[in-house]
């Protein structure tokens, strides 16, 4: 086997290893690996081959940003170890609550806990809703 190849197949042994530590290093590392694989098969002038090299790696991490993140969160999650449990009060995103007045203040009640909350469309006592996000501490319904 030749320099290059041992370099693509120790990139991709480290692409899988990402999958299973929750670490991007492996693969910045075979993205590296990859971009020198990459150099050494061009048979150009240095200062191109450079260049070329530079663009590759970065469309690399381009690559990383925009796909191999989300598809390796999306495969962890479903066959490996689901993300279930957020801790705090941004595990509720996605929650279902409803709105309950205690002493005089409108409260969201959410499994039984009441929390302040913020909300665009003017909700009433007894009414349902989603949790969107949390901001500054208080729900966004």
């Amino acid at each position: 086997m030749s320099m290059t190849q041992y370099l693509l197949l120790f990139g991709i042994l480290l692409m899988l290893i990402d999958i299973f530590f929750a670490s991007d290093i492996p693969t910045y590392i075979s993205y590296v690996l990859f971009t020198c694989a990459f150099s050494s098969i061009l048979d150009l002038n240095v200062l191109v081959t450079i260049i070329f090299s530079i663009v590759f790696f970065f469309l690399l991490m381009i690559f990383h940003i925009l796909i191999w993140r989300r598809t390796v969160s999306v495969l962890v999650n479903r066959v490996c170890a689901k993300d279930v449990y957020t801790p705090g009060i941004e595990g509720l995103v996605g929650s279902k609550g409803i709105v309950k007045t205690v002493s005089g203040k409108t409260l969201a009640s959410i499994h039984g806990d009441l929390y302040q909350f913020v909300d665009d469309t003017g909700l009433v006592e007894g009414s349902t809703f989603t949790v969107k996000a949390v901001l500054d501490g208080k729900i966004s319904v």
